[in-house]
């Protein structure tokens, strides 16, 4: 099953199949080989008059075909071809610029099952599909802003109310975006990214129906989550990799993954483990590669192909509390901070073991590392704590981990010798192991 862009009139289309007429401006299609690649299954054509592309192709379990791309209106002759919608869609109505469409045939191409555009006044385009057991479709594309480059960044693209980030960032936005089977509603949208240019490029799912995204970023305050591989921009454009909740409210990581020069993230894939491979293009010679890797040299003028795995991604906690108390000095460096938080695994965890799996936590602008095996017990407390005291990266540490029962537990830490801004609300996260969690909490200033 493939699909595309032609712009031939004479593109080989089937009997029978829903659309065999080239409607101009270039037209997506979708089409089905044989087994053996020998002969051709069906080959229809989708689009109007304006210029369409298919991008992203995926098969339910009834072999009915979800393709999702791009599309673009040509006002035209009153006569002229219009791209395809059908009734019920979430939005039968073309809103501006580009749109991005995503829409359903039957498993033998003769019936458009449903068709919806999925966009705003500014412009979007569609690049990758995956479904969950239940049919819901999943996309992710690129939305940008409204009249760019002449006007502010401002985008109208639907997003969801409880979604991750409901708010436009930058002049060109990731959306990942979660359709009902029929096509009728929106169940989820939301944005990814930041102040600059972000591009989802591929989408894959896990058998809990959280989405994992990749593709490219230019934005050096793309958001990145506490424990990830690598939270800081490398270079000009960078490889993403990012797990999203399956109701799209919660960004349970994310990551870059890149070098000095450019680097694009075009797929992404899961297998049964939750391990995570990437696979894009570089141009960066300092892309990081790991020791006995097939080929860790950059060998091309130009760009090299590349193929990443992560770990299985961290569990979230099921719930995650925190207060924070900041104590601003009067030099650089000189600030402390003291964190209270409260936690419960969540479901799936097989629970954590302070004395041999890292502790990292962020508050703030400050993030660090306590190395496995840092935390000892504590022999003078009966209710079995863990506890850390000592100096990382010139910061005075104490921390103490204290199970609550219940798979619950209680994280205390305090700092001295950072530089922390005077901002009131602040992230903090906590990674033990393979779980963890983050949340917003209004520090209290001293």
């Amino acid at each position: 099953y493939v699909t595309g862009m032609t712009q031939s009139s004479d593109f080989p289309t089937t009997a029978g199949a829903f659309d065999t007429s080239y409607n101009g401006g270039g037209d997506a299609f979708a089409a089905k080989l044989s087994a053996d690649g020998s002969y051709l299954v069906f080959s229809t054509f989708l689009g109007g008059n304006g210029g369409e592309g298919g991008m992203g192709i995926a098969l339910n379990g009834a072999r009915d075909l979800y393709l999702t791309g791009y599309t673009i209106d040509n006002p035209g002759p009153f006569d002229a071809p219009k791209f395809p919608t059908t009734a019920g869609a979430f939005d039968p109505t073309y809103n501006g610029d580009y749109d991005a469409f995503v829409a359903k045939f039957s498993a033998d191409g003769s019936h458009l099952l449903f068709s919806t555009f999925l966009g705003g006044e500014g412009g979007e385009g569609s690049q990758a599909i995956a479904l969950d057991a239940a049919g819901n479709a999943y996309v992710t594309g690129w939305a940008i802003s409204i009249g760019w480059p002449f006007t502010g960044e401002v985008s109208d693209f639907p997003t969801t109310a409880g979604a991750f980030d409901p708010s436009f960032n930058g002049w060109l936005d990731t959306f990942v975006a979660k359709l009902s089977p029929d096509g009728s509603t929106l169940l989820y949208s939301t944005f990814l990214g930041g102040s600059s240019y972000d591009h989802g490029l591929g989408i894959a799912l896990d058998g809990a129906g959280n989405a994992y995204v990749s593709g490219i970023t230019q934005s050096g305050d793309f958001p990145t989550t506490i424990g990830a591989f690598d939270p800081s921009h490398n270079g000009m454009e960078d490889t993403f990799v990012a797990k999203l909740s399956a109701d799209g409210s919660r960004l349970f990581y994310a990551t870059f993954l890149g070098g000095s020069s450019n680097d694009h993230g075009l797929r992404i894939a899961l297998d049964a483990t939750g391990s995570v491979y990437v696979t894009g293009d570089t141009a960066s010679s300092d892309f990081p590669t790991t020791a006995g890797a097939f080929d860790p040299s950059n060998d091309g003028l130009y760009y090299d192909a590349f193929v990443a795995k992560f770990g299985p991604a961290i569990l979230p906690f099921a719930t995650f509390t925190a207060k924070v108390e900041i104590e601003l000095g009067p030099l650089a460096d000189d600030d402390a901070f003291e964190v209270k938080a409260t936690f419960a695994l969540g479901v799936g965890s097989d629970g954590i073991d302070p004395l041999t799996e890292d502790v990292s936590f962020q508050v703030g602008t400050f993030s660090t590392t306590i190395p496995a095996g840092s935390l000892k017990p504590d022999k003078k407390d009966k209710k079995g704590r863990f506890k850390f005291e000592g100096v990382i990266d010139g910061v005075a540490l104490e921390a103490v981990i204290r199970p609550l029962g219940g798979g619950s537990f209680e994280f205390k830490a305090e700092g001295e010798g950072v530089e922390l801004t005077e901002t009131v609300d602040l992230d903090v996260g906590l990674t033990i192991g393979d779980d963890g969690g983050s949340t917003t909490a209004t520090a209290e200033l001293e």
